[in-house]
């Protein structure tokens, strides 16, 4: 009997265990959990360089970050450009920009911006026509009248006249 009783005892300790180990907090607390590393904080670091004059080494200060480290900004500059960060522009680079027009701005942008927002829900163009400059200033769509085209189809049947005869009313925007 004392034997069942210290079995039983085991079993329920390593049951209510195996049931804590469901939670998410006991499982940190226990160290149960996997920590995987963000695979885009990872840095490559530099690797260690041996001078060939151990006597004139610099005089070491702590804290301060290791000469032949690459700033992550650098790293991914360097990435994604596919070369040094600190190189200038060739010719045909400055070409293109120039071409486009990427060395002038305009200093009063911010004022057009203001104004085009202001005014900018008058034209109901589709944007690829704002764009590009093509069609008229008026817009593309009409929004109809309902009670008047109601009204207009209704005078239509009773004079006779066929629904499709005059002109749909629309409402200004």
């Amino acid at each position: 009997m004392n034997q069942l009783l210290k079995i039983s005892t085991k079993g329920l300790i390593l049951g209510i265990f195996l049931l804590s180990t469901g939670c998410d907090t006991v499982k940190s607390e226990l160290g149960l959990d996997r920590h995987t590393p963000d695979e885009f904080a990872v840095m490559q670091r530099a690797p260690l360089e041996i001078p060939t004059d151990l006597t004139t080494l610099p005089v070491p200060q702590p804290g301060m970050d290791r000469p032949q480290d690459v700033t992550a900004k650098e790293q991914a500059k360097e990435a994604i450009l596919g070369q040094d960060v600190d190189a200038k522009p060739s010719a045909a680079e400055n070409a293109l920009v120039s071409k486009v027009g990427g060395g002038t701005t305009d200093s009063k942008i911010r004022e057009k911006l203001a104004a085009e927002g202001k005014d900018g829900g008058k034209d109901n163009r589709p944007v690829v026509k704002r764009i590009f400059g093509i069609g008229s200033d008026t817009a593309g769509s009409r929004v109809v009248d309902a009670e008047a085209e109601a009204k207009r189809i209704q005078d239509a049947k009773k004079a006779g006249k066929p629904i499709t005869d005059g002109e749909t009313p629309s409402v200004d925007d």
